[in-house]
């Protein structure tokens, strides 16, 4: 990365930082120690300036040395970022949300659409309620006039505000909350910004995590002008009225023809041939990022991503609408051909969900190595919200041939 990056480039490239530690596995004390040893040059590989100042938070739900980490997030601060919408240089803090990293996270997190957070209900009572587990509510039972987030979304964003980092970690003995609250700024400088980021499962979180803090007043100095949000290859985190009141709040650029392009704030950035920012929508008059569209993104769906497109489908049952998105055009074409194995659908599917927005983004063609051994292809496609559902329906779809085979039929 270089010295010359623009503030997106820069925001990204900590969202990218976040995970480092994808691939690694050991207990929650090891992987933080290991997290925070990592930090420092990831962040200067960024851009200059950047330290951090809360944090790394690394939560697991267990305590196994076997594991990876379940979710992860920290704050950087820089004194000098040069922000383009206004002209001038002011002190930045960035809290980065890393994306999912273990099977846990995919099945209790990024799965978990069955059930609904009320969103405004949780935060009404402000620190305090936001300190509990939110309730989960049947999707028939909630109230589709206040905002609604899925329930391992909500679950989620609960463990990134209630975690303290380690003693000795910069910001302890603070939860998230509890630092916002407790920041003070000098008032010779520009006013600060805060920034909230992430990709893939931290696209969804990151909406959620400014949401949260707003209506539950704990943003501390931090005026609600001066939060954007920034998320990458987010699926939809929530209900319409979600998205409705996230425009409200956090504006995104006004754009009569739809926004393009990696630099806007408060905007889901997408590559328009990624499928993972199609979940979970099924509303037909949503022109775009639907599920619907993963029967076409890549040519005529083999028989099991039509299946798991109906399942995911059938469980997000027409409750999910994706925030304000700006779409940019991915520089890896889909071959004219259709795919013919299962393989390549998914592998294509990776590349759009990850090396496209490094490309785009850094002109990076591929992601930045972790600190661990890479995980297989078949791994690593296994960690993605829809893909781990296509790539289940594919062995699903393998082993009952393989059986009707056996059997003769």
């Amino acid at each position: 990365m270089s010295a010359q990056y623009n503030v997106f480039q820069q925001i990204f490239g900590l969202s990218l930082a976040s995970n480092l530690l994808g691939q690694c596995k050991g207990t929650a004390p090891m992987l933080q120690q290991q997290l925070s040893k990592e930090l420092p040059a990831a962040l200067n590989q960024a851009g200059p300036g950047w330290k951090v100042v809360w944090g790394p938070v690394v939560w697991k739900h267990d305590d196994s040395n076997d594991s990876p980490i379940d979710n992860a997030c920290f704050i950087a601060k820089n004194d000098e970022l040069f922000f383009d919408d206004d002209g001038i240089s002011r002190p930045a803090f960035v809290i980065a949300i890393a994306a999912t990293a273990s099977q846990w996270t995919w099945y209790n997190e990024d799965f978990a659409i069955a059930q609904v957070v009320d969103l405004d209900q949780w935060t009404a009572a402000g620190l305090e309620s936001i300190s509990q587990e939110p309730n989960l509510i049947p999707q028939n039972k909630a109230q589709s006039d206040n905002a609604l987030i899925t329930n391992g979304f909500g679950l989620a964003v609960y463990q990134l505000l209630n975690n303290v980092p380690p003693e000795g970690s910069p910001g302890y003995p603070h939860k998230l909350p509890e630092f916002l609250l407790q920041t003070t700024f000098t008032s010779s400088r520009p006013t600060p910004k805060l920034v909230i980021t992430g990709h893939s499962l931290g696209g969804a979180l990151s909406p959620i995590l400014a949401y949260t803090c707003l209506k539950a007043n704990v943003l501390g100095p931090f005026s609600q002008k001066d939060v954007y949000v920034y998320p990458t290859a987010g699926p939809s985190p929530g209900n319409m009225t979600f998205a409705k009141n996230f425009a409200s709040l956090f504006p995104p650029p006004a754009s009569a023809s739809g926004l393009m392009g990696y630099q806007h704030w408060n905007c889901n950035i997408v590559c328009d041939l990624d499928p993972v920012p199609c979940a979970y929508c099924i509303d037909t008059d949503e022109k775009f990022l639907k599920l619907q569209r993963l029967l076409t993104i890549y040519g005529k769906a083999p028989g099991w991503v039509v299946g798991a497109v109906f399942s995911l489908a059938y469980i997000a049952n027409g409750i999910y609408y994706p925030i304000t998105s700006s779409l940019f055009n991915s520089e890896y074409p889909v071959p004219s051909e259709p795919f013919q194995t299962a393989e390549e659908w998914l592998d294509m599917a990776h590349l759009q969900h990850v090396d496209a927005y490094t490309l785009e983004v850094l002109d990076m063609p591929h992601p930045p190595r972790g600190v661990c051994a890479q995980l297989s292809k078949e791994e690593e496609q296994m960690l993605y919200p829809v893909l781990q559902s296509v790539a289940r329906a594919k062995l699903v779809h393998e082993s009952g041939s393989k059986l009707a085979a056996e059997a003769g039929i």
